[in-house]
Order: C-alpha cells, then sequence, then structure tokens
C-alpha cells in the first residue's frame, strides 16, 4: 500500500504519552469516534465510514428539556413507527420535525392545550397541504406521548385536516393536447409527460424508472410513498416515446450530463415545458396522474382495475374516479333525453 502522508478529512491524531498514535473521527456537530488501526488502512477506513454516515444529532440535543416537544420528536424518531417508513415518507417528516423542534421545541408536552395546537398549525394557514402534513404528524408525536404515559389523551381529537381546493388539478384532454402539440416525441420534455400519464404513477417513481423494470412488456415497479406494486402495460404511445431513448441509457430520464433527476429538477422541467405550452398554472405533474385515473374511469374501468394501475391504497380513492364518470355519463344521458322529445316537459300548472 503506497504511503499517504496527509490523514483523511476529520481525522486528527496525537502521541500519547507511551508513545502509541491514536486517531479520532471529529466533525462539528458529531460525537468524537476513536478510530482502530492505522490511517488509509481498511479497518481504520470502515470505521470512519461508519463514524461520517452516522445521523448528525440535533441542535441542541444535549440541553434538550425533559417531556417538551424536542424530547418527544426525538424518542419518535427512535421508533419502528418512524424507522420503518418509506424513505420519500421519513424526508417529508424530517423537514417539519426539524421546523417543529426549532420553533416549539422547548414546549412541555403535558401542559399542551387546544391553543397552543392552534399557534402551532397557524405558521402553516397559508399552506394546506404542509398544514395537512403537520396534523399529521403532531398526531403521531402526540399519540407517542400517550404510550409513554406523558399525557392520558390527545388533545388533537377536535382536529380536521383542511380541505384542498384546486390542488393538483386534473388535467383535461385539451390541456393534454396541447402539451403534446408543443413538445414532440423524442424531446425529454415529452419523455418525462408520457411517463407520468401513461404509468398514473408518481413524479418520484417515474424519475426512477428504467429498462430494468421492464418484464413481458410491462414497467413492474414498487411505489417509493406507499410499497404497493404495480405492474403498468406499456401502451403504444408509450412505447413510441421509449424507443427515442438511447439504448445504452438505463434510466428513462436522465439531465444534460446523465444524472437522474432530483426533485426540485423535475419539478422545474415539468414547470417550464407546461409553461411553455401556455397551460394554466393549475396543471401540474400529479395531474397526469389524476388524468390517468380519469381515462380509466371514462373507459368504464371498475375502481380495483383503476387500482391495478395506478397503486391506490384504498378503494375509496380509485373509487372517486368511478363515480365522477358515472355522474358526467349520468349528466350527458338526462340532457339527451330532454333533448329527444324536442321540448321542455311540460309543468303542471297549479289548481
Amino acid at each position: 500500500m503506497p504511503r499517504r502522508s496527509r490523514l483523511p478529512a476529520y481525522v486528527k491524531g496525537y502521541v500519547d504519552r507511551h508513545g502509541k498514535s491514536r486517531y479520532y473521527f471529529r466533525r462539528k456537530g458529531y460525537p468524537s469516534v476513536a478510530l482502530p488501526g492505522m490511517p488509509w488502512t481498511p479497518v481504520f477506513m470502515a470505521a470512519l465510514e461508519a463514524a461520517k454516515g452516522a445521523e448528525k444529532p440535533p441542535i441542541g440535543a444535549g440541553r434538550i428539556i425533559p417531556r417538551s416537544i424536542g424530547d418527544l420528536t426525538t424518542r419518535w424518531k427512535q421508533t419502528g413507527a418512524f424507522l420503518d417508513l418509506k424513505p420519500v415518507t421519513k424526508k417529508s417528516l424530517l423537514r417539519l420535525i426539524k421546523w417543529l423542534q426549532t420553533e416549539h421545541g422547548h414546549r412541555l408536552v403535558p401542559e399542551m392545550r387546544r391553543r397552543h395546537i392552534e399557534a402551532v398549525l397557524a405558521a402553516w394557514t397559508d399552506r394546506p397541504s404542509d398544514h395537512n402534513r403537520l396534523l399529521s404528524l403532531l398526531r403521531r408525536l402526540l399519540n407517542h406521548a400517550v404510550v409513554l404515559d406523558w399525557i392520558a389523551a390527545s388533545p388533537l381529537q377536535a382536529f380536521k385536516k383542511r380541505k384542498l381546493k384546486g390542488s393538483y388539478a386534473t388535467w383535461s384532454e385539451e390541456h393534454i393536447a396541447a402539451f403534446e402539440a408543443t413538445w414532440p416525441v423524442g424531446t425529454i420534455q415529452r419523455t418525462a409527460f408520457d411517463l407520468l400519464l401513461w404509468t398514473a404513477q408518481r413524479s418520484t417513481d417515474v424519475r426512477a424508472m428504467g429498462r430494468h423494470q421492464i418484464e413481458g412488456g410491462r414497467i413492474v415497479l414498487a411505489q417509493s410513498k406507499t410499497g404497493n406494486p404495480a405492474s403498468v402495460p406499456i401502451s403504444s404511445a408509450l412505447a413510441k416515446s421509449l424507443a427515442a431513448i438511447p439504448t445504452a441509457q438505463s434510466l428513462f430520464l436522465v439531465d444534460a450530463k446523465g444524472r437522474p433527476f432530483t426533485a426540485s429538477m423535475f419539478s422545474h422541467l415539468m414547470s417550464a415545458a407546461i409553461d411553455a405550452a401556455r397551460l394554466p398554472d393549475k396543471c401540474t405533474p400529479h395531474g397526469l396522474r389524476k388524468a390517468a385515473c380519469r381515462r380509466l374511469a371514462d373507459a368504464e374501468c371498475t375502481a380495483p382495475e383503476i387500482m391495478a394501475i395506478s397503486g391506490h391504497r384504498s378503494l375509496r380513492e380509485a373509487q372517486r374516479y368511478v363515480e365522477e364518470a358515472n355522474r358526467q355519463k349520468l349528466a350527458g344521458s338526462a340532457m339527451a333525453r330532454i333533448a329527444s322529445i324536442g321540448a321542455t316537459p311540460n309543468v303542471r300548472q297549479a289548481s
């Protein structure tokens, strides 16, 4: 092994009073870890990588107030209820947990009342989706506080999620046609669009799709959010888009440097593409998943059939598309019956 004069990053060394060299991993915000052996040896580097990969303790962890929100969030993150969550769900919750610890970590859980919950949620009134996610997180945390015997019952029972108006609007056929007219097959914007529309999957799963998931003319995956399996037949429209992708490219969607898209990069790509097609702001990538489900319902697919494609967790979610399609058909049928008699039905005069 070639001799290296410099120590690895974050490694400090010294010679003790017995003349023995000792080395430590020392990084601001992380605990100090003694490293075995000599620098650059396999055992030394393995221990160093493990120390680097350890989770950074939350700021002020040594000063956490017992039975506070800061204490509760730290404890809950160590439970199976949190550790067993999907990575994408963990990432979303950790963002809220960090905010909660910073803004309200000092609050004592046993002293929390309805007015305190309202104060915590007040900061998110202009963001209904985040408001609902925070409410869901608080339910989990305070239910854990009941398990810890810090409180007798959660004060959240009277709180309900806010209704989301105008979020994730379903694309109309006119919107779909306008996008297709703007972005031809072969452009990365059209490939992303076709994957979203013809697989009915979320952006997170679409960004990770590749040739390794193709089995027997289908794209087979386990959804990152729910873990639910999905096996989506490749339609002729999607097949044309996939055929335009270079055969040496493993993932269907990569940036100019051949790297997978991050969530923010993909969001910017689709936002710019939607703007170029002159579509309204309500048209978002997730709306294409809803449009796919609408099309399935319009084709008289049952709720279980829709779930087999979309991977929805509950029958109720898929049934909404079926009910909406049925309402449209019933309304059309009703108006057709009126038109068939050639005039407005007679109204019985009051005697």
